[in-house]
């Protein structure tokens, strides 16, 4: 298994986070603030980085002429992470990381109704995509039905088969867009040359064995079993400190693992020490009775999404928000096998969280 190290960002991935970010982050210098904590041992480094980030992210809000309330009818986050009418739009599959404009008017051409529906799908509810097979999503109608299980609004669904009938026009509308940002960043190169060539020199020597995904998975707590086809990593500026996996895909053979470039070797994603805080936090989690549910339902074996909403005859996307406050908590370890994610309860982060507590209120 052999696992690749990108040595260049891409611009049209790029051009999307930026969007992404104008159209749903309400204070950016605020977000950046917040990743300092995971820098314990290089935090001067991380603040030149994150600095250089928010000049070239504020140069291209300044300079970007698209209206408001288009950024914001096309950007707005809809379901999943990045799922939005602009993705729809371009028909952009999150797998695929040699995007070019020209590659995007091109592949349009290409595709057929059944192409788009797959990418639809994949878009708005991935988990439930990989689980339906072909013949399930062959006509408009059966996207209608797996858009109203979705966890999207009755109104943003009507809006994707707007767009999905209309797919030349809002097509048009979004390249036009994303292009424009695309030559604001080529104005930046040389910072983002110089911020390749960091992420280059940090994970040089992490190609070995796997050694950068398996500090990945040990940073993350989460678990997967590696494709024979081996591995590409990419990294992504306006991502940050972020990661986003594509395992086994049905697109590409290898799997795909997109990383923040904010990263380094040293980074620390570990809970904080016990707070007032979280304290308040975990009181709201286990005075959620669906969120105890979940707890005792996993706490006897792992089970994704569907299995989990099935048992406790909730919606799919319910239980996604449910184990999602649980995941920033601890209390949920998460594998992912065929790319289904797998949750079990985290036993030891319940009974450390619990003596911390007990800590706290006891100890003068």
């Amino acid at each position: 298994m052999k696992t690749v190290i990108l040595k260049h960002v891409n611009l049209v991935d790029e051009a999307m986070y930026i969007l992404h970010h104008m159209a749903n982050t309400s204070d950016m210098n605020k977000k950046m603030e917040s990743f300092v904590g995971y820098f314990p041992k290089t935090e001067e480094a991380y603040r030149k980085k994150a600095k250089v980030l928010l000049n070239i992210y504020e140069d291209v809000k300044r300079k970007l002429t698209c209206p408001k309330e288009k950024l914001e009818y096309y950007f707005t986050e809809r379901a999943d992470f990045m799922a939005n009418y602009a993705s729809l739009a371009l028909v952009y599959k999150r797998t695929c990381y040699d995007y070019t404009i020209e590659k995007l008017k091109e592949e349009l051409k290409n595709y057929s109704d059944h192409d788009r529906l797959r990418v639809y799908a994949d878009l708005i509810w991935d988990e439930e995509a990989e689980s339906i097979g072909d013949d399930q999503l062959k006509t408009l109608e059966d996207l209608v039905s797996f858009l109203e299980r979705s966890s999207l609004k009755e109104a943003e669904c009507w809006e994707t088969i707007k767009i999905f009938k209309h797919q030349e026009k809002h097509f048009n509308e979004v390249i036009e867009i994303v292009e424009e940002v695309v030559h604001l960043l080529e104005a930046h190169m040389t910072e983002i040359k110089e911020l390749e060539k960091a992420f280059a020199k940090t994970w040089k020597n992490y190609k070995e064995n796997n050694g950068i995904v398996r500090f990945i998975q040990e940073g993350l707590d989460i678990k997967w079993e590696l494709s024979e086809d081996g591995c590409v990593i990419i990294p992504d500026l306006f991502l940050f400190l972020g990661v986003m996996l594509s395992l086994k895909s049905r697109l590409k053979k290898e799997d795909v693992i997109r990383l923040g470039i904010l990263f380094d070797d040293q980074v620390r994603l570990v809970q904080k020490m016990i707070d007032s805080e979280r304290i308040v936090k975990f009181g709201k989690v286990i005075s959620d009775k669906s969120k105890v549910e979940i707890l005792r339902f996993i706490n006897h074996k792992s089970a994704y999404g569907k299995e989990i909403a099935d048992a406790l005859k909730l919606s799919t996307p319910t239980i996604s928000y449910h184990v999602n406050a649980l995941m920033q908590l601890g209390l949920v370890k998460t594998s992912i096998e065929a790319n289904k994610v797998y949750y079990t309860i985290n036993k030891e982060a319940i009974e450390k969280l619990l003596d911390e507590i007990k800590t706290f209120f006891l100890t003068e």
